[in-house]
């Protein structure tokens, strides 16, 4: 009888140590999904801000547009140091292209401070993705505006 008992006490002890060590289980990896969401849009957030935080803009010259150019969206980068200085711009042509287009970057206050030329060759209703990549030295700041030309 004192056997049986000892027997029916450990095993429900191991059965209850299961649903502990289950239940941890289910704890952590709920936990960890949170976190992994949190960290996830952290990260969003920390993207979004950087984008609002440059808040700068692209034009295109009178003469590109009545050669049939025109672009959808645009993004800075770093280029292989630690400064943002690769224009990247979904171009739109409309028409043939084959020639130079060059971006300048100005300030706030409307001095220029960069330019880069790129060589393309383009089909009517052709569109791509292009970098301008400016001098080492040129760091995109707040609020700048490129022009191409």
């Amino acid at each position: 009888m004192k056997n049986l008992l000892i027997i029916l006490l450990a095993s429900l002890l191991s059965g209850g140590c299961k649903c502990v060590t289950n239940t941890a289980k289910k704890a952590i990896n709920k936990t960890g999904e949170v976190v992994g969401e949190g960290s996830s849009e952290f990260v969003k957030g920390v993207a979004k801000g950087v984008e609002n935080t440059l808040e700068c803009s692209v034009t295109v010259s009178d003469e590109l547009k009545l050669k049939g150019v025109s672009f959808g969206r645009f993004f800075i980068s770093k280029d292989s140091g630690s400064k943002d200085n690769k224009l990247t711009v979904y171009l739109i042509f409309g028409k043939e292209f084959a020639g130079n287009i060059s971006a300048k970057v100005f300030d706030a206050k409307g001095t220029e401070y960069g330019r880069a030329v790129v060589n393309i060759a383009a089909h009517s209703n052709e569109a791509k993705y292009t970098d301008f990549i400016f001098d080492q030295r040129t760091d995109v700041e707040s609020k700048s505006r490129f022009v191409l030309e």
